[in-house]
């Protein structure tokens, strides 16, 4: 079991995912999920996208060690581990509806109604609108980039007190010149990559998670149903 907690700065993420990449030992990626049930992802040409996610990304390999990281902030990871799953998170994953127990290879249907010439809704044609099915070819981690920039940034920043004592957390300005990150990006051993970044704080509190590759390793299929 590997943990860190508080990673704030480019040079010490890059030092934890070296001894991440170690313990990996070339095991390949089972499946990619958060414990709460996502909105659909963002589909395009460049790939598939999930935007405003909260809790914990946790990513399985087929040895059933688990790499998991919170991350909801530019330039901090609040938790960084590389563990077996615990029996209650076992149960959550278990509780997911099917479509995000993987959110790289899934099958999504979204329904919805068809509107009249003034625009109200005809209640008897509610039924399968859009159909989204992703399947990804996962592999093995080769490289992790952590990637960082300089500008200021804005933080949160708890304004004192006890804890549960009903104190505040106020927004500052982080000021330019620092050793900062944004993106953590998975490359993986058939050139798919899979990138996490922590939304900036105005946002409060979410990230984002897409994937890209090639045609052989990722495929996209979308559907819209009219009529």
């Amino acid at each position: 079991m590997l943990k860190w907690e508080s990673l704030q700065t480019k040079t010490e993420t890059e030092f934890a995912f070296t001894y991440i990449l170690k313990a990996a030992k070339d095991a390949r990626i089972e499946r990619v999920f958060t414990l709460e049930n996502s909105c659909g992802p963002r589909l395009s040409k460049d790939g598939v996208t999930y935007s405003t996610l909260r809790g914990k990304l946790y990513i399985l390999f087929e040895n059933q060690m688990c790499l998991i990281i919170y991350t909801t902030t530019e330039s901090e990871i609040y938790e960084l581990e590389f563990r077996p799953l615990t029996d209650e998170e076992k149960r959550q994953y278990d509780s997911l509806d099917e479509s995000s127990q993987d959110m790289f290879n899934t099958h999504i249907e979204i329904y919805g109604w068809l509107f009249d010439e003034d625009g109200s809704r005809i209640e008897s044609s509610f039924k399968i609108r859009e159909i989204e099915d992703i399947r990804l070819q996962y592999a093995s981690i080769q490289q992790v980039k952590i990637h960082g920039f300089k500008h200021e940034f804005e933080k949160w920043v708890y304004k004192g007190g006890y804890p549960n004592d009903g104190g505040s957390h106020e927004l500052i300005t982080i000021p330019a010149g620092g050793d900062y990150f944004d993106k953590i990006e998975f490359i993986l051993s058939n050139e798919v990559h899979i990138t996490v970044s922590g939304e900036p704080a105005m946002f409060d509190g979410y990230f984002d998670v897409w994937c890209s590759g090639p045609e052989e390793a990722l495929i996209i299929n979308y559907q819209i149903i009219d009529g």
